[in-house]
């Protein structure tokens, strides 16, 4: 599409300055005014094909142009007390129709008449690093570093996954160990990266722990001394360590609190910290969950954090968009090894990772567009947006605006009606 749209504008360039010439060059020697406007017309519809990305539309833009600067020189000649005639409009759209005519059917020939012609688009270069791309794939993250927190099992595995046969060069962090996060194991991220590799896919592992500044610098660095830059952060670390509200201690409530929430927010800040160093904007897509959203019972510690990563999410989504980041999460339902013995798991295999990782994608791809600040639900093949609703409520004018409790309850029906 760029080099038809500069061999285009080097057409109109080219004949502009003999369009605004006095006789003898224009007058109304027939064949001047054919040739001009053919060339006109032709590198009109080139310079259209970098900015429309219909063929229709090219042709209209060429065609207006075209015309209308033989009108304007008539116009001109005319109030100029020049030699102006109607006739020498009609050689115009003659040459100016057979200018977008030659434009168009070159157009077709070279680019086909299918999805991608009618774009103007040959089809994407694919490079063998991505892993096991279909033949009908587009890699949508191609040339592009993304981290991926939590990635050696579960939703965060089959997005680094994912994101590899998309073209992406990843960063697998983990640290491996039990759900509650009470060890590590060392070899978790490097099997990931390791499976990534024998499909021809670009991957580093990374160790680190998110819940400590140090470490969400380090997860980072990784991906840029390994890669130049970080374009795609998903931060899907978590542990659970589950019990009632009376039930629960201190240790059980901060440790997932750090993992969850003050990773989240950790890593958001030191990735956003680079892209905006290094510029070009970048994708974060944090991990909330329905338990946040809504509650759920026997998980304080981990609702508190979603939730938060939830009023995180809007705010980083708020503060970084003027950088061109865009920050979105996403509330999956997946049997992993962190839910598969909660009962409505157990005889329920149709809400998988591999259904969490295309919306991954979404969010961390220019697909996105600049949509930010979103929550999406994911449930298998269910998917949604989580917002958060306020009731139209009720008005008092009277006494200030001042409530009493009394009248509070009278009015409850009316102020929580939807």
């Amino acid at each position: 599409m760029a080099t038809r749209w500069l061999a285009g504008l080097a057409v109109v360039l080219c004949c502009a300055p003999a369009r605004a010439q006095h006789d003898p060059w224009w007058g109304r020697d027939k064949a001047l005014h054919f040739g001009v406007s053919l060339g006109l017309g032709f590198g009109g519809y080139g310079v259209g094909a970098g900015l429309f990305t219909e063929r229709w539309a090219r042709a209209a833009f060429a065609s207006t142009v075209t015309l209308g600067a033989g009108v304007a020189k008539e116009a001109h000649d005319a109030l100029g007390g020049g030699d102006a005639s109607g006739r020498d409009l009609v050689w115009d759209a003659v040459g100016t129709a057979t200018g977008v005519g030659l434009a168009l059917a070159l157009d077709l020939l070279l680019h086909g008449g299918g999805a991608d012609g009618a774009r103007g688009l040959t089809a994407p270069q694919r490079h063998h690093s991505s892993v096991a791309l279909s033949e009908n794939s587009m890699a949508h993250l191609e040339g592009k570093v993304a981290i991926v927190t939590g990635a050696a099992g579960g939703i965060g595995r089959s997005t680094a996954l994912l994101f590899a046969r998309e073209g992406a060069q990843v960063v697998v962090n983990d640290r491996g160990g039990p759900r509650d996060g009470s060890s590590s194991d060392d070899d978790a991220a490097g099997q990931v990266v390791e499976e990534i590799r024998r499909a021809g896919g670009t991957a580093v592992a990374s160790r680190h722990d998110v819940s400590t500044a140090d470490g969400a610098d380090a997860i980072i660095a990784t991906g840029v001394d390994a890669f130049g830059r970080v374009d795609v952060l998903v931060n899907n670390a978590g542990i659970l360590r589950d019990k009632t509200l009376l039930k629960m201690d201190e240790a059980m409530w901060d440790a997932v609190v750090d993992v969850h929430l003050k990773g989240t927010f950790l890593c958001l800040q030191s990735a956003a910290r680079r892209m905006r160093e290094q510029g070009g904007g970048g994708r974060i897509v944090n991990t909330t969950s329905v338990s946040g959203l809504v509650g759920n019972f026997g998980q304080a510690n981990y609702s508190a954090a979603k939730a938060g990563i939830y009023g995180l999410t809007r705010t980083a989504s708020i503060e970084l968009q003027r950088h061109g980041i865009f920050v979105n999460a996403v509330a999956p339902i997946a049997k992993t090894r962190m839910t598969e013995d909660l009962p409505m798991f157990a005889k329920l295999d149709s809400l998988t990772p591999d259904h969490v990782a295309p919306v991954h994608l979404f969010l961390a791809s220019e697909l996105a567009g600049d949509r930010t600040g979103l929550v999406v639900g994911v449930a298998g093949g269910k998917l949604s947006v989580f917002r958060m609703v306020e009731t139209p409520g009720v008005l008092k004018d009277a006494d200030g605006g001042l409530w009493t409790a009394d009248e509070i309850a009278d009015r409850w029906q009316a102020i929580d009606k939807p």
